[in-house]
């Protein structure tokens, strides 16, 4: 099959799909990644194809507008519509330039951020599509939607079920009223008809459901009871690359000269705080503070090797799969592929979430048992991470689920599993 995948966002919203790309034609298949021109490279240096999509969902996200909602008293809710004011006006170029990926393509797949674009597109195509998603997506009653906060834990079990399954609903008619009037006009001048007005992908999938395939790992989040048979948790999408890149020799020397350090990052938050120095400050008070080794994540902090304690290394950007085994405990941010590389190390997360999918993961790591319980970003304090990190370190219980857990991913192939079911399902 000729496949293409559209997929927009951060690198942890591509990464999965090259691994998957990657799978896909080790199986015999042609796959195009439709996608922002920041990844061209990475695409097609994994010998897949390229096709654009213009814009930068890292440049809506990273926008003024967009970091007041995050950081300041604004909700999750403000941060969306921030993003989507900055996306509507590519919209058009958008269908044009996926109408052209389309073009030969015996299956597509999207993600949920291009699931009604890519919907809509394969019915006029007439081409079978499926998703793929990094995070849960989909009605059910065992949890909650991703955009929201979770049920109350002293709620009745029957007001929590409601509650999650009215999330998911609701989140999805919102959606859709946020997309229609820019995807209506678009498809109204490339097409010459309009969208319907009301949500259309909870009826169309109820009377003829796509594959959907999740890319997180059943020992994190199992397929709930209620999902349908066609709705699968294959095991995380991991990316391996061509060749292993080793770690700074300086680093690994550090690593090696002691007890062992924890890991402290978060990410590709480009936040004021950064630039006012206020995290730089955050992350040296705790780690005096917990008295133990650390390997800090430099991005944005404008560390300098010669002003820092002996127990301190920075290190600019590494493959958290070869740095994160050799930690004591991680402490990130929760992004989906942050969480999965901490998860899979076997290490002891504390996650501090800023947005909606990190607090969703965050709240299911604290559940296994791998993790401390979450810090939200705007609560955030070196006493509070301090004895986060502690707990993490000390806690024999914690360290031990994280071990179980790590090895459970380990021996899972997710990529393996997502194209044997594509296979299946459309051969």
């Amino acid at each position: 099959m000729q496949i293409t995948i559209v997929t927009v966002g951060t690198r942890g919203d591509v990464e999965p799909f090259v691994a998957l790309g990657t799978g896909l034609q080790k199986a015999g298949h042609t796959v195009k990644i439709a996608t922002h021109e920041m990844f061209r490279t990475f695409v097609t240096e994994n010998g897949l194809d390229f096709a654009l999509i213009s814009g930068n969902v890292q440049e809506a996200i990273n926008s003024a507008e967009a970091r007041e909602a995050l950081e300041g008293s604004k909700t999750s809710f403000s941060f969306l519509w921030q993003v989507r004011s900055k996306a509507a006006p590519l919209v058009l170029a958008a269908v044009q330039e996926l109408s052209e990926a389309c073009k030969g393509a015996d299956h597509l797949m999207c993600t949920p951020l291009t699931l009604h674009i890519t919907y809509f597109l394969a019915k006029e195509f007439s081409i079978p599509i499926s998703v793929g998603c990094v995070n849960p997506a989909g009605p059910t009653c065992y949890f909650h939607n991703i955009v929201v906060p979770p049920a109350k834990e002293w709620w009745p079990d029957f007001a929590k079920k409601v509650y999650n399954v009215a999330s998911h609903l609701v989140m999805g008619e919102l959606v859709w009223q946020g997309e229609r009037p820019f995807l209506h006009k678009a498809w109204k001048e490339v097409f010459g008809h309009g969208l319907p007005f009301k949500e259309p992908l909870g009826p169309a999938f109820k009377k003829n459901p796509p594959l959907m395939l999740y890319a997180y790992s059943k020992y994190l989040l199992d397929k709930p009871a209620d999902w349908a048979s066609v709705q699968h948790v294959t095991g995380y999408w991991f990316w391996k690359p061509a060749t292993q890149k080793q770690l700074d020799p300086d680093l690994e020397a550090f690593i090696s000269n002691g007890e062992k350090p924890f890991y402290i990052g978060f990410g590709s938050m480009n936040s004021d705080q950064y630039k006012k120095g206020a995290i730089k400050k955050l992350i040296l008070e705790t780690v005096a503070k917990t008295g133990k080794r650390a390997v800090v994540l430099n991005a944005g902090l404008g560390l300098v090797k010669e002003e820092l304690p002996e127990n301190i290394f920075a290190t600019e950007p590494v493959p958290f799969e070869f740095l994160f085994p050799k930690m004591a405990a991680v402490v990130h941010h929760g992004g989906a592929g942050t969480t999965a590389a901490g998860l899979r190390a076997g290490v002891p997360s504390v996650i501090t979430p800023l947005i909606y999918d990190q607090r969703f993961w965050s709240w299911c790591v604290e559940k296994t048992g791998a993790g401390t319980k979450p810090i939200p970003w705007n609560s955030l304090t070196s006493d509070n991470l301090s004895q986060a990190i502690l707990e993490a370190l000390n806690s024999t219980e914690m360290q031990t689920k994280a071990h179980q857990i790590g090895e459970n991913i380990r021996n899972e192939n997710g990529v393996e599993n997502a194209v044997k079911l594509l296979n299946e399902y459309y051969k």
